[in-house]
């Protein structure tokens, strides 16, 4: 039987990962071998139903291109899916320098309960032993922070209720990211997911967080790694 190939074009990676899943429904529940490719490395496994799934497909940030093989039958529907939970780490466990000062926020600052705060010029937040998964590149990072910072007095000529952080990792060049009003006072939580090159695989990444001007950043609560 001539074997069937089928290209999925345009497969959009979340974040450099070993960790998607392939859901597919085909037209037949032979015993067979099919194979995924992705790249330049390939999935193969054993299915005996029109239905299955194909796990730890390695995908980077942005678009992709798969290509599934299947010696009996041509899919139905595919699903692509990352359902992994980040790793998370709490800003309060990081190495603080300068006037930065960590609070314990009671019951708000979720999810951790606690913030970095006082973000001020030539402050810092590093974080060592940060995961970059099997493959390491570009992640997808949630940074978890608040500001409140509603800017009454200047909100009608050139102010603003932004507040910054550079995020860099592994001493790469920081790169600088505008966090908005989350919530309606210093203790409720937003998050905003930024995109952030530069890590190595395995948990040996260094991430540090600082202000970059003389306005003071946002308070850290903490940030997800999508590996």
């Amino acid at each position: 039987m001539r074997e069937i190939r089928i290209t999925f074009d345009s497969v959009y990676g979340i974040t450099t990962s070993g960790n998607y899943t392939l859901s597919v429904t085909s037209s037949s529940s032979k015993r067979r071998t099919v194979t995924l490719y992705s790249g330049e490395t390939s999935v193969s496994q054993t299915v005996s139903s029109a239905t299955y799934t194909i796990s730890s497909i390695p995908l980077q940030v942005g678009q992709n291109s798969l290509r599934l093989s299947d010696p009996a039958s041509r899919p139905v529907s595919a699903q692509l899916t990352y359902n992994v939970e980040p790793s998370y780490y709490s800003a309060v466990t990081g190495i603080l320098q300068g006037d930065v000062k960590s609070v314990n926020c009671g019951g708000g600052c979720l999810p951790t309960g606690s913030k970095v705060t006082n973000m001020t010029i030539g402050s810092s937040v590093t974080f060592g032993n940060v995961s970059g998964g099997v493959l390491g590149g570009t992640k997808l990072i949630g940074i978890d922070y608040i500001n409140y910072d509603v800017a009454l007095a200047s909100a009608w000529t050139n102010g603003t209720n932004t507040r910054n952080f550079t995020l860099s990792v592994n001493g790469r060049e920081p790169r600088r990211w505008s966090f908005p009003i989350s919530g309606g006072d210093w203790y409720e939580t937003g998050r905003l997911d930024v995109l952030v090159d530069g890590f190595y695989v395995g948990p040996v990444n260094e991430l540090r967080v600082e202000a970059p001007g003389l306005d003071p950043g946002a308070d850290l609560v903490g940030f997800a790694v999508y590996t």
